[in-house]
C-alpha cells in the first residue's frame, strides 16, 4: 500500500471545508432539498449517507445482506479521506481516528524482497501536516462499518433487500429504484455504489453484469497474523512493500501486535495455476513458504506466524476508467465506477471522497428535485479524472513492483 499520488489542491479544499462543529446525521431534513437513494451499504454508500443526513437532504439506503459480518480484514484510510471525511462529520472522523491504529508517523516504503534492505522510505508525516490533515490509519473494515450503520441510523439504511433496476418517471422528473422484494421507491436521485459487479451501471451501460472482469495480472493471498518476530524495525514501521521478481510482498500494522499482509502473485485467475492447486504442499500457508523461501526474515517470520486457515486467496480485478458515470438523476459512486487495484491503499479512500464530492453538489440545491442532473454531472467533472489517476497509478504500481532488476537479487 503505497502513498497515492499528491493532490495538493484537492487535500487542503477538503481540509479548508472541515468543520469543527459536530453535525449529527439525526437532524431533522432541511425542506426543499431533494430526495436520494442509495444502492449498496458498503463504505461509499453509508458514507454518501452520512454526508446526505448532515446536510439535511432525506436520504434511504439499500443493502442486499441482512447481518454485517467480520470480512475483508483492516483498510487503510489515508490523509486524503480522513480530510474528507471530517469535512462530512467531524465529531465521527474523531471517532474513526480514536478507534484505529496510526501508522502515518512512522516508517513507510520500498525493500529488496530477498535481502531486506530499504529501497526508499516515504515521509507520509510532513504532507499531513502542511495541509492540516490527520496522519493516515488503519481500522477494522468491519468496525468502521458498523460506526457507519450507528451514525447513519435504522432509519436510514434498510438492509436485507436490493435495487434490481431503476427507471425515470414523470417525464423524468424523478427515478424510481425497483427492489428485489417486487416494491419500488421513489426519489429524486439515485446513487449506485452497489460494488464492482455493480447492477445499477450494467443497466447504465448496458453490460453483461456476469462478463469477466479487468483481471490485474496477480492473485493475492492475504492474511492477518499474531506478529512477535525478530524484525527490529516492526515497532517503527507503518507499512512495508517487498520487492521480487513476480511476486511482491505488503506489510502493514494494524495494531495490537497484529500484521496485516498481502502476498501478491503474477499469476493467471482462477486457480488454476500450480500455486494455487497446491498439491505439492499440506496447506497454503507451506505453499507460501516455498514461495517465498529465498525471501528476507521479514517475510517469513510474517508467514510462519500465520495460521493456515486464516489465508484468504482473491483474484484482484479492477475497472478500466470509464466516464459515463451518469444517467439523467442516476450517478455511479465507489467501486461501481472506479474499482482500482489495492497497491495505493485508495479503494475505500476514493469512495469517502466521492461521498463528499456527490452531497457537495446536491447540496447546493434548493428546490426538491430540481437541477439534479447538472449537479450530478459536476460531480462527474469533478471526480473522473482524480479516480481515473489513482486507477492508472494503482496499476502501474503493480508493474513496476514486479518487473526483475538485477539489483532486486532474484535470478531472471
Amino acid at each position: 500500500m503505497m502513498p497515492p499520488p499528491t493532490s495538493s489542491s484537492a487535500a487542503a479544499a477538503a481540509a479548508a471545508s472541515a468543520s469543527t462543529s459536530s453535525s449529527s446525521p439525526e437532524n431533522n431534513v432541511v425542506k426543499n432539498k431533494p430526495k436520494v437513494l442509495i444502492a449498496g451499504g458498503g463504505i461509499g454508500g453509508l458514507t454518501s449517507a452520512l454526508a446526505c443526513r448532515a446536510r439535511g437532504i432525506d436520504c434511504v439506503v439499500f443493502e442486499r445482506v441482512g447481518e454485517y459480518k467480520p470480512f475483508g480484514g483492516p483498510i487503510q484510510l489515508q490523509c486524503n479521506a480522513l480530510g474528507a471525511l471530517e469535512a462530512i462529520d467531524r465529531e465521527f472522523a474523531d471517532e474513526v481516528i480514536a478507534q484505529a491504529t496510526i501508522t502515518g508517523d512512522r516508517l513507510n516504503g520500498l525493500l529488496d524482497g530477498i535481502t531486506g534492505e530499504w529501497f526508499m522510505k516515504f515521509d507520509t508525516r510532513e504532507p499531513c501536516r502542511k495541509n492540516g490533515l490527520p496522519l493516515t490509519l488503519v481500522i477494522s473494515r468491519y468496525l468502521l462499518l458498523d460506526m457507519l450503520r450507528k451514525r447513519v441510523g435504522p432509519k436510514v439504511l434498510r438492509q436485507g433487500v436490493e435495487v434490481v433496476r431503476y427507471e425515470h418517471i414523470e417525464g423524468r422528473k424523478r427515478v424510481r429504484a425497483h427492489l428485489d422484494d417486487g416494491t419500488y421507491v421513489d426519489g429524486d436521485a439515485l446513487v449506485g455504489s452497489d460494488g464492482i459487479r455493480s447492477i445499477v451501471r450494467s443497466q447504465m451501460r448496458k453490460e453483461d453484469r456476469e462478463a469477466p472482469l479487468r483481471y490485474s495480472g496477480y492473485t493475492v493471498y492475504t492474511a492477518v497474523c499474531d506478529f512477535t518476530g525478530i524484525h527490529t524495525e516492526v515497532d517503527k514501521t507503518g507499512y512495508q512493500v517487498f520487492l521480487g521478481k513476480d511476486a511482491y510482498f505488503v506489510a502493514s500494522d494494524v495494531g495490537d501486535g497484529q500484521q496485516q499482509y498481502y502476498a501478491f502473485l503474477a499469476v493467471p485467475p482462477g486457480g488454476e495455476d500450480e500455486w494455487a492447486k497446491c498439491e505439492r504442499w499440506s496447506d497454503t500457508r507451506e505453499m507460501l513458504m516455498e514461495r517465498f523461501g529465498d525471501w528476507c526474515p521479514a517475510v517469513k517470520e510474517r508467514l510462519e506466524c500465520t495460521k493456515p486457515e486464516d489465508i484468504e486467496r482473491r483474484d484482484v480485478y479492477d475497472i478500466a476508467p470509464d466516464p459515463r458515470w451518469v444517467d439523467g438523476r442516476v450517478a455511479l459512486l465507489g467501486d461501481s465506477c472506479h474499482a482500482v487495484q489495492p497497491n495505493l491503499g485508495q479503494g475505500g479512500c476514493q469512495a469517502i471522497e466521492g461521498a463528499k464530492a456527490i452531497t457537495d453538489e446536491l447540496s447546493m440545491l434548493t428546490n426538491g428535485g430540481e437541477g439534479v442532473e447538472g449537479a450530478l454531472m459536476k460531480y462527474a467533472s469533478r471526480r473522473f479524472l482524480r479516480s481515473a489517476s489513482v486507477s492508472g497509478f494503482s496499476r502501474m504500481a503493480a508493474l513496476m513492483n514486479t518487473v526483475y532488476k538485477p539489483y532486486l537479487g532474484s535470478d531472471p
